[in-house]
């Protein structure tokens, strides 16, 4: 199994006073998601229901207009729902009407990517090799990679032969 990558701002919606927002999505048992959302100056909150119905992640996005990734792990096969919504931040009283409920607010789902377990540990294990040699820890089978160590090529075909894979 590949990474599923669904393409860059693959949802972009406003959500008005009470309204929920529900997104299906079919996983495998121990799937990865890594969700990106964005919001635009409103507070949301974006719950993950497994198959059984039951709520098992809820997430606070940062209402600075950057996006935000959140992780999930599927427990068992099925469809799982994502779902967005207000977070409430005042009580409503009976005589008036809160702005929960009548102002109107944007935001994206920007990307979602399924992973297996296999693949989302060797992406842990490249991220985890990307920051110890951001850290000072190098790589001791490449000769010019140490942190603080400037590489000065040779010829022009020392240069063509630099790129970054792992």
């Amino acid at each position: 199994m590949h990474a599923q990558h669904f393409s860059e701002n693959i949802i972009s919606r406003k959500i008005v006073g009470n309204q929920q927002h529900f997104y299906p999505i079919t996983l495998k048992k121990k799937s990865h998601v890594d969700l990106v959302f964005t919001q635009a100056n409103v507070h949301l909150t974006i719950d993950i229901i497994d198959p059984a119905n039951k709520e098992i992640k809820t997430f606070h996005p940062s209402d600075d207009n950057r996006p935000d990734t959140f992780s999930f792990v599927a427990s068992s096969k099925g469809e799982y729902i994502i779902r967005v919504h207000k977070t409430p931040t005042n009580i409503k009283l009976a005589s008036t009407v809160s702005a929960v409920e009548t102002e109107s607010s944007a935001y994206a789902i920007n990307s979602i990517v399924v992973m297996s377990n296999k693949e989302y540990r060797k992406k842990v294990a490249e991220e985890q090799y990307f920051a110890n040699w951001l850290n000072g820890g190098g790589d001791p089978d490449c000769g010019f990679c140490w942190p603080g160590r400037i590489y000065q090529p040779k010829s022009a075909n020392d240069i063509v032969g630099l790129f970054f894979t792992r």
